[in-house]
C-alpha cells in the first residue's frame, strides 16, 4: 500500500505536508487503487483507532450493510436518530458524484475545504 502512495504522489505531484485544494485532493484520491481486505488491513486500522484514543469504542455505531439500499436507510435511520435529539454522522464507502458526499454530520455534507483539510 505504502508503494501505490508513493506512486501516486509521483503521479499528481503531490508533496507530504503540502496544504491542497479540492481538486488536487479528488485527483490524488482517483489515482488510488482499493487495497486487498486481508488481516493486515485490520490491523493497520486498528493502530489508526489506536493513535485517536481507541475512539471506536467510545462512539455508537450501526453498520449497514448488504446489497441494496444502505444509502436509503443510512438516511432514513439518520432522520430518525436525530429527530429523538441525537447527534448523527454519516459515512459510507462508495460515492455518486463526489468523494465528500460520503462524509454527513447532522444532515450536512462536508464541505469541500473541511474535506480537503481533513484529507
Amino acid at each position: 500500500m505504502l508503494t501505490n502512495v508513493k506512486q501516486s504522489q509521483k503521479k499528481v505531484g503531490a508533496e507530504v505536508g503540502r496544504m491542497r485544494n479540492y481538486n488536487e485532493v479528488v485527483d490524488y484520491l482517483n489515482t488510488l487503487t482499493y487495497a486487498e481486505y486481508n488481516e493486515n488491513v485490520i490491523a493497520r486500522m486498528q493502530s489508526l483507532d489506536k493513535i485517536f484514543d481507541n475512539v471506536s469504542k467510545k462512539i455508537d455505531t450501526i453498520l449497514v450493510s448488504g446489497t441494496n439500499g444502505k444509502s436509503l436507510t443510512l438516511h432514513f435511520a439518520a432522520k430518525l436518530l436525530k429527530e429523538e435529539g441525537f447527534k448523527v454522522g454519516l459515512s459510507y464507502s462508495n460515492h455518486i458524484l463526489t468523494y465528500n458526499e460520503q462524509i454527513v454530520s447532522d444532515a450536512q455534507l462536508i464541505q469541500n475545504k473541511d474535506f480537503a483539510d481533513v484529507v
